[in-house]
């Protein structure tokens, strides 16, 4: 007996017995899986966000707008945070010569702080899924109906990431740190997510279904993507959530708005059927 796979659409393919599928592992991984193919550009967005601004990578969100230390006007700079980096990073003014203006005062570890949340880039998901392969005919990726259907990423991009902005002795730094990996599987049911980047499955020689993930780090589609998205192929999301906090040189500190990166990935769901063979 053997096992094939039942393509939306009636298309026959090859189950991913050894995790290839013809796709390749995602860069930093082991054992099966694969990229989970069809992904699209990525996006950072803000998390419950206040205010408005452009800069950096954080479009959309400003951490600071409910604060003291946002009101930016003596210093001459926007509440772009790119400007104010350009403007913030040069060493405090030098007194103003006699009968000129005062020079403005120099700027804060918060405001140097700022500036460098605006320019935190973090890293985007790349996705990959066990079970996985291609269908033979339509050439799509897929994973398996009523299977543990793992997910995970690159563990290299699970790391946190600062940016520090100075001006003379004063500094301001920002830092985000990945807390949870959020999977929106696109068939309509609500994100699942877990507390880690997740873990390849490695299949093995008395299966190549996966059981649920101890982590979390999975999910159960329960109907084929026949009929889905014009291609029968659902749109699953890849997110990362990241804290972000950040400290001065005068010892402030705190927390900012939390933000996320987020990864696009399509592929089909395909029906299991068994095969007799005489």
């Amino acid at each position: 007996m053997q096992i094939g796979v039942y393509a939306p659409g009636g298309t026959t393919g090859t189950p991913a017995g050894d995790g290839s599928g013809g796709e390749a592992p995602a860069s930093g991984g082991s054992g099966g899986g694969a990229p989970a193919g069809g992904g699209s550009g990525g996006t950072i967005v803000p998390v419950g966000s206040t205010g408005n601004y452009q800069g950096g990578s954080n479009v959309g969100s400003n951490p600071f707008a409910s604060t003291p230390f946002n009101n930016l006007s003596n210093q001459n700079c926007s509440n772009s945070p790119a400007q104010i980096a350009n403007c913030m990073k040069g060493a405090a003014p030098a007194p103003a010569a006699a009968g000129a203006p005062a020079a403005p005062p120099p700027p804060t570890s918060a405001q140097l702080a700022q500036a460098a949340f605006g320019e935190l880039v973090m890293p985007l998901p790349v996705p990959s899924r066990y079970p996985s392969g291609i269908l033979k005919e339509s050439g799509h990726p897929y994973t398996i109906v009523n299977a543990n259907t793992w997910f995970w990423i690159n563990p290299a991009t699970w790391q946190p990431v600062s940016k520090t902005v100075t001006a003379g002795a004063v500094w301001g730094e920002a830092t985000a740190t990945p807390v949870s990996l959020g999977f929106t599987p696109g068939d309509g049911s609500h994100s699942v997510s877990c507390p880690g980047p997740g873990s390849p499955w490695k299949a093995n020689d008395q299966t190549w279904l996966a059981p649920v993930n101890p982590q979390g780090c999975s999910y159960r589609y329960l109907q084929s993507s026949l009929g889905v998205g014009g291609d029968d192929q659902v749109t699953a999301t890849y997110t990362i959530t990241w804290n972000v906090t950040w400290t001065g040189s005068d010892g402030t500190g705190g927390a900012l708005n939390n933000m996320q990166t987020q990864t696009t990935s399509r592929f089909g769901v395909a029906e299991v059927q068994t095969v007799v063979v005489n």
